[in-house]
């Protein structure tokens, strides 16, 4: 009898080839997605802190610019522009804007404080004509002025004053627990 070998040529991945692949697959896609989800966290707080300070920005800037400007009176105090009160979470002051003689007119009393609307701790500018608060920045978690006279030292006095330091501080609108 003669024997004949046949040679089989098996074409193909056994299973234990098939699993460790997909292991290895697995692996990876795990790695991509765990990746992805933390730039995307990333991303999202990014965003609530650039919101935030736009946020800063935009009330800081309009306060400065106003005080600067309390006491502006061009009819050299024909108008009695001047710092009316002070305190530690409120400013307000006056100035004649139009060189007419006196505050009166829109935009020439001015009170800076926080007020709340909808449950939401605003950041607010008022004016004597309109008495309506209107939100300079939201969500604001805390407001200090700080006066200061012409030798640097803090006062209470409004007559003295000739600086203000500003600091107030908000949070994101959108608070995520998950970032």
């Amino acid at each position: 009898m003669i024997r004949t070998h046949r040679l089989c040529l098996q074409q193909g991945f056994t299973l234990i080839e098939m699993l460790i692949g997909l292991l290895l697959g697995g692996i990876v896609l795990a790695a991509v997605v765990g990746s992805f989800q933390s730039q995307n966290r990333s991303y999202v707080a990014q965003d609530y802190v650039a919101e935030a300070q736009q946020n800063v920005r935009t009330g800081m800037n309009m306060m400065v610019e106003e005080i600067r400007m309390a006491g502006y009176d061009p009819e050299d105090g024909a108008a009695g522009a001047t710092i009316e009160s002070l305190s530690s979470n409120e400013i307000v002051f006056t100035m004649d804007l139009n060189g007419n003689g006196d505050h009166d007119d829109d935009d020439e009393y001015i009170m800076y404080g926080l007020y709340t609307e909808d449950g939401v701790q605003k950041l607010g500018r008022k004016n004597t004509v309109t008495a309506i608060n209107r939100a300079v920045a939201e969500n604001v978690v805390g407001l200090k002025f700080r006066y200061f006279d012409s030798a640097g030292g803090e006062t209470a006095i409004a007559a003295n004053v000739r600086s203000v330091e500003i600091t107030f501080a908000v949070r994101a609108s959108t608070i995520d627990p998950g970032l």
